[in-house]
Order: structure tokens, then sequence, then C-alpha cells
């Protein structure tokens, strides 16, 4: 999360703050074109870890390079190889040039040939060998954000193909809140903590994006928000909806995540009926595609209703929908 804004202290990419977390990554986009290697960004939720993955995938593709990506889904993570299966599937035409017991091996574990569960070990030989034939012309940059919710076959797959990339053109980049929650040891690989945005950055993302904020709310804000991105961006909102009056005490006395549920609260409850209807299905269960949602709001409200219903939301940002799957913003 970060404003995309041209202020002081911004990069190029319009993500204030981060120069030095973009000066590694642009490090390691320029450095897989003479050797692979793989990376760890880790911080907490509404740091920005994704921002910056999104920044990196884009300059990756803007020098030539490849780029396959996959986020980790809550939902998916009891499913074997789902997590792999959506990384791989944009190259999946390529596997008829990987040798015949790889070849068996990934499609077996996809459910497009028939047999017993692989071992892993052959699958993640597979998606090494597979993404070296991708990289044959032009350096691979691997991005798995939200890893921490990959399924654990996917998890063990791309731990095998990590410890082998030096050889190669490859960059794999992990995005996870620690690293304790992965199966990838932040020993293994060199690792960039994504932290709070200090007091300069601070000021210029709040600026950004409420410039109308008076010197008192916006003191407050900076305060409570404690250099978290999402806070910054978020919190002014609630202000506008609920007012500054005698808030100050009131929301010292709540940690940062409750407060952020209430911006989304508050926000929510100015869109139209039934957008908070499907907004309150979608809270129900876990990672829902849209038809579930529109499905269950059809049924909630007896009222037909289109994908339309979740426009106001996305516009608020509120939440996302990335494939089939909607989510709220994190």
């Amino acid at each position: 999360m970060s404003g995309r804004q041209d202020q002081p202290g911004s990069s190029p990419s319009g993500l204030i703050g981060r120069n030095a977390e973009l000066a590694r990554l642009d490090d390691a986009l320029a450095e897989v074109a003479d050797r692979g290697g793989a990376l760890f960004i880790t911080g907490a939720a509404g740091i920005g870890k994704t921002s910056l993955l999104d920044v990196t995938s884009s300059r990756a593709r803007s020098r030539g390079y490849k780029v396959l990506t996959v986020t980790g889904l809550e939902s998916e993570a009891d499913l074997p190889f789902a997590g792999l299966h959506q990384l791989l599937q944009p190259v999946l035409l390529s596997v008829g040039a990987l040798p015949g017991p790889q070849k068996n091996a990934l499609l077996t574990a996809f459910g497009m040939r028939a047999g017993a569960p692989p071992e892993v070990f052959l699958v993640g030989l597979a998606t090494l060998s597979l993404m070296v034939e991708v990289a044959d012309k032009s350096p691979l940059v691997v991005i798995a954000d939200d890893f921490q919710w990959l399924d654990l076959a996917t998890s063990s797959v791309l731990n095998f193909v990590a410890r082998r990339l030096e050889s190669t053109h490859i960059l794999l980049i992990v995005g996870a809140r620690e690293p304790s929650q992965t199966t990838l040891g932040s020993r293994q690989m060199p690792e960039i903590n994504v932290g709070p945005l200090n007091d300069t950055a601070s000021a210029d993302l709040l600026k950004s994006v409420a410039p109308d904020l008076d010197l008192q709310a916006r003191r407050l804000i900076l305060d409570e928000a404690r250099g978290n991105p999402l806070a910054l961006l978020e919190l002014p909102g609630a202000f506008r909806l609920q007012g500054t009056d005698s808030r100050e005490g009131a929301l010292r006395s709540i940690p940062l995540t409750d407060r952020l549920e209430r911006t989304f609260s508050a926000q929510a409850g100015q869109l139209p009926k039934l957008t908070q209807a499907a907004l309150l299905l979608i809270a129900l269960d876990t990672d829902p595609t849209v038809s579930d949602v529109l499905d269950a709001t059809r049924k909630q409200s007896g009222e037909e209703v289109t994908v339309d219903v979740l426009q106001p939301a996305i516009d608020t940002g509120l939440i996302s929908v990335a494939g089939s799957t909607v989510r709220y913003r994190h």
C-alpha cells in the first residue's frame, strides 16, 4: 500500500518512502541477467509488500523479462499443488520439452494425467526444468505473494527451486508476513524486511491522499498510524465520516488492526444496501468467487443482482477481485 503521487521522497514508481527497498529489488533484477537467485520480502499486513512486488513485476516486464506470479489463498491452503498450478498455468504449453518422468509428475500433480500422487522431488525438478526452459531467451522473474497461505506442496516445491537458481537466469521473490510462517527460512535467502515509513515519508503519503486535513487531525493520524501505509491511506476516510471531535482518546486505546476494521465498517455503511449485503457474505466466507457472492446475495435479498453490485465496494477500495476470487484488502 502506498500513495502514487509525485511527492518528495517518492521514487519514479510513485511509491513514497521505499527508495531503499526498490533499489535492492532493482539490483536483483539487474543481477539475474548474469546469475539467478532468490529474495525474501517480509513485513506486517498493510506495510506495502504487495505494492513493492507490483512495481518489481512492472519493472521486470519493462526490461523484457518474463514474469510468473502466484498469490497464496487461504481457501486453497489445503489443496496440494493449487498454488503451483496458478503459477505455472501460463507456461504449461512448454511442458512437452520436459523429460518424460518430470512431465508425467507435473501433469499428474495438476490432475491432467491419471496416476498415483507424484513424488514432490519429481514435481520440484519438473518445475525447475520448466522455469529454465521459459528463461531460455530472457530472464524469468517468479513472484510468490502471501507465501504463508500457499499449500504445503507448493511451498516445498518453491523451497526446492530456491536452492537451485544460482546457475540459471531465474529470480524468485517471495512475499510473506513473517519468515516463521513459511517453509522458507530467512537464512536460506537474502531478506528485505519492510518496516514502517519514516516520519517524512508518512507525512508525504498522508498529504498526497488527504491534503485538506487540519493540523490536529493530521498529527493524530500520523501518531496513530505509526508509519503503516494502509493506516495512512484509510484513517483519513474514517475521520471524514465520523468527525474528529473527541476522537484522540478513543483512537489511542484501540489497536491499529481494530482501527482499520472500523474504517472499513464506516466506509461500508455508506454503500448501497445490496452492496453491504454482498460485503457481509464475503466476510463470512474465505476467498469466495464472484459467482458465490452473487448467488448468496441473490438468495438473501430475493432480488436479481449482477456483478455491478460489487462495483461500489471496488471503487472505494474495500475489496479487490483477482481472477474469479473476491477478497477484502489487507
